[in-house]
């Protein structure tokens, strides 16, 4: 069977074989979940507002990025308190450890996780999962014992299971590295989801990277593609009027706007209406920036409006 993998507010939907596993079973019904462990939860001001399972990395949240990995949406995010309630549209609920029913597995991963694409088989016994050889999370089939708040805050507290799921990728340490690293990961995530070429015509291409252009997605014509040190992804319906200049590695969301300028080596998610200079920056999405100033380095939230 090829399932089909969809990750909420992405734009995204992609199919791959997947392993024999539990969530093969449908006798075994497997619910995914984020939680937020100590060092998460310093990451004020982002995860004062939102839980970090929600914040942008690359071309994915770091929540759909574990729902494509794992191939199913998140039930929920297990975050501080005060956002139990959260929901906002294409997103996942916050919710507490005891909205967690105990008769389904449950696949629980740290938001901080940015687990590579590959393929692996869930255990089907109680297993601590490790991302780079650093703990994570835990597969827990039914009746297994959720994990205490002690370990949810501090995940290296062994539990003494037998099984371990090792998955290849990184652990995100602090608020920062969504910035440094995220350069490499838009690339790495265009080149493995996206790999196709497609320059719109009457366009300009400086350098070999590639172009990717969602359905939907319109370029008007002379807009300059620089892909010397990295490529492009244009998501579903996104819209670049001229005059522009975009610089990879670069996504542009679902539903964005640029309104000409320069743009690079950054990540915008959906619906963003965008104009003048940005530069190595993060917007999670439906904000504006929409004068023709500059703004570089930074990591921008939801709904915000820069005039």
């Amino acid at each position: 069977m090829r399932p089909h993998w969809l990750c909420r507010g992405t734009g995204l939907l992609t199919s791959r074989p997947c392993s024999r596993s539990l969530r093969d079973d449908p006798m075994t019904p497997t619910n995914l979940y984020l939680f937020e462990d100590r060092r998460a939860r310093r990451w004020a001001p982002f995860s004062l507002t939102r839980p970090a399972g929600e914040l942008l990395f690359g071309c994915l949240t770091l929540r759909a990025r574990a729902e494509h990995i794992f191939g199913m949406e998140c039930q929920g995010h297990l975050s501080r308190h005060a956002l139990v309630g959260f929901d906002e549209p294409d997103s996942a609920v916050a919710i507490s450890l005891d909205d967690i029913p105990e008769d389904t597995t449950r696949i629980m991963i740290s938001s901080r996780a940015v687990p590579d694409f590959q393929d692996f088989e869930v255990p089907t016994e109680p297993a601590w999962i490790m991302v780079n050889g650093i703990p994570a999370g835990w597969v827990l089939p039914p009746g297994t014992e959720l994990p205490s708040e002690l370990s949810l805050r501090d995940p290296s507290i062994n539990p003494g299971y037998s099984k371990t799921l090792e998955l290849k990728g990184e652990m995100i340490e602090h608020p920062w590295n969504l910035l440094a690293r995220n350069p490499a990961r838009i690339q790495t995530d265009i080149e493995m989801l996206w790999p196709q070429h497609s320059v719109p015509d009457g366009s300009i291409l400086i350098g070999d990277g590639p172009v990717s252009l969602g359905s939907g997605a319109e370029v008007e014509p002379g807009i300059v593609f620089d892909t010397r040190q990295g490529p492009i992804r244009l998501a579903e319906n996104t819209r670049v009027e001229g005059p522009a200049r975009l610089t990879g590695p670069l996504f542009i969301g679902p539903k964005s706007v640029i309104h000409g300028g320069r743009v690079g080596t950054s990540s915008i998610g959906p619906v963003c209406h965008l104009h003048g200079e940005v530069s190595d920056s993060v917007f999670i999405g439906f904000s504006n920036k929409s004068h023709s100033g500059y703004i570089g380095h930074s990591l921008v939230g939801r709904w915000v409006n820069l005039g």
